[in-house]
């Protein structure tokens, strides 16, 4: 069976006999040892060995060591009554003792380390159209079932429950990297997949599977020190892919930068448009897409610098997905500390950056510094997307000229259906505010954008789905929030 059409089957079934059925769901537990697991036996559970004896319509399994809590199969069976069609359910974890308050569904992430599996359930039919977890793989038994499992699922859920103790993470093994690997390429991905050197997870990097070009524009005014950085480091490692660079003049008067745009313009792939006028990032923005004429651009700002060399690369490749809209990489201050790995909604009222001040070579909350994942939004000073899509969407908004325009986009791509990603190994130095300073200085159009960044997303500002309702709304280095 066609695990993605597996549920038109239950579809076809006639409204009798579902009317008529009056079992309440049970849930199956799949462990080594069944005896270990009488805590959650009841009378809508089951405790057995094999997938083979499971009768639920729902099932989950249990690693070695793996210790659910008594009221696992309840909370587990309630949120998949909450819709029908959901058909993976997975919950938080406590591992060796340290809380893991998981961001919501994320597929990429599930590529980088297996967070969506302690403790997860799954709809028995799914399971079986897709082919249940491989004894013959041992284990990445599991990983590799999650994997093709909710690929194929209608909807995944989560529970920021602590549902589950488990053991500690290791380091993934060869047969983990080559589950992994395999899953990407399916997906259309010309991925690399690698063992972490800081976080027991993986890093998947990606090259571009099509010669799509890209514009990268880059606005400044002046400053010709950090501008001169940014264009030859861009330079200096995109040589090898279609790449068009377009410098959007935002009124520079010093004659150094203006002989330095005339020197640029000698390049067939670098062209400078004046664009005089007060700063308004949306506005110069949205004028220099529509003067492109690549399907695809990125926003880049002035005061950055690349750090890897294949940076473009990571970010062009996950475009293959059709369904993502906006990729964005990590940025570091010059002290090689974090300044962006990922936006997270709700901080300080609006928005702000998850692991902001970590040492890049920290493992980070759980390893989610070096892994890829999708996020509700990516910062400006690094965006790719379609051009399409950023027309579609009608660019970034007049109403926020300076502050979060870059979050409102992202915000608008996911309400079309379009996905978010943050890759740790597109990697830039970003030299944040020194090229125009802090916003904090305009402090009456700071507060105007955060009003209406408020009132526009105020409910979602709340509920970041990437980011556990558990976790603290008033730092971002993911700790407990207080009761």
């Amino acid at each position: 069976m066609n695990p993605r059409r597996w549920w038109q089957r239950r579809r076809q079934r006639s409204t009798a006999a579902v009317t008529h059925r009056t079992a309440a769901p049970m849930l199956s537990f799949i462990a080594a040892d069944p005896r270990r697991c009488r805590s959650v036996a009841g009378d809508q559970h089951e405790v057995v060995a094999r997938f083979a004896d499971a009768r639920g319509e729902f099932v989950t399994w249990l690693e070695p060591g793996d210790e659910p809590v008594a009221t696992a199969g309840q909370r587990l069976l309630a949120a998949f009554a909450t819709d029908p069609e959901i058909d993976w359910v997975f919950s938080d974890e406590s591992v060796a003792a340290a809380a893991f308050h998981k961001p919501g569904w994320s597929p990429a992430l599930l590529l980088a380390q297996p967070y969506a599996l302690r403790l997860a359930a799954v709809r028995r039919e799914l399971a079986v159209a897709v082919g249940p977890p491989r004894a013959e793989l041992g284990r990445v038994a599991a990983w590799d079932f999650a994997l093709r499992a909710t690929r194929a699922a209608r909807k995944v859920a989560h529970i920021p429950e602590l549902l589950c103790r488990s053991l500690p993470r290791v380091p993934p093994d060869d047969e983990q990297i080559a589950v992994v690997a395999a899953s990407a390429a399916s997906l259309g991905l010309a991925a690399t997949v690698r063992r972490c050197p800081f976080a027991p997870v993986l890093s998947v990097g990606v090259r571009p599977t099509t010669s799509a070009a890209v514009t990268i524009i880059v606005p400044t005014r002046d400053r010709l020190d950090l501008v001169r950085t940014c264009i030859d480091s861009v330079v200096a490692t995109t040589g090898h892919l279609d790449v068009q660079i377009l410098i959007v003049d935002n009124g520079s008067v010093e004659p150094a930068t203006m002989a330095w745009f005339t020197q640029l313009q000698q390049s067939p792939r670098i062209r400078v448009l004046r664009d005089d006028g007060p700063f308004d990032y949306s506005a110069l923005m949205n004028r220099a897409v529509a003067a492109c004429t690549t399907p695809l651009v990125l926003l880049l700002n002035n005061d950055t610098k690349a750090i890897a060399a294949d940076w473009l690369d990571q970010l062009l490749g996950w475009l293959a997905l059709p369904d993502v809209g906006a990729v964005g990489g990590r940025l570091r201050y010059d002290d090689d500390t974090i300044q962006h790995a990922g936006v997270i909604l709700g901080i300080g009222g609006v928005a702000s950056h998850g692991h902001k001040g970590f040492r890049h070579d920290q493992p980070g909350y759980h390893g989610l510094l070096h892994c890829v994942r999708d996020v509700s939004a990516v910062t400006g000073a690094c965006l790719l997307t379609r051009r399409d899509d950023y027309l579609a969407v009608g660019g970034l908004d007049p109403g926020l000229r300076v502050a979060y325009n870059d979050i409102d986009f992202c915000l608008r791509l996911r309400a079309r259906g379009r996905r978010v990603i943050f890759t740790p190994l597109a990697e830039l130095y970003h030299f944040e505010g020194k090229s125009r300073g802090d916003d904090q200085r305009g402090q009456s159009r700071f507060d105007r954008e955060i009003a209406f960044m408020q009132e526009r997303w105020g409910p979602l500002l709340a509920a970041d789905p990437f980011y556990n309702p558990n976790l603290a709304l008033n730092a971002t280095d993911f700790r407990r929030r207080q009761r």
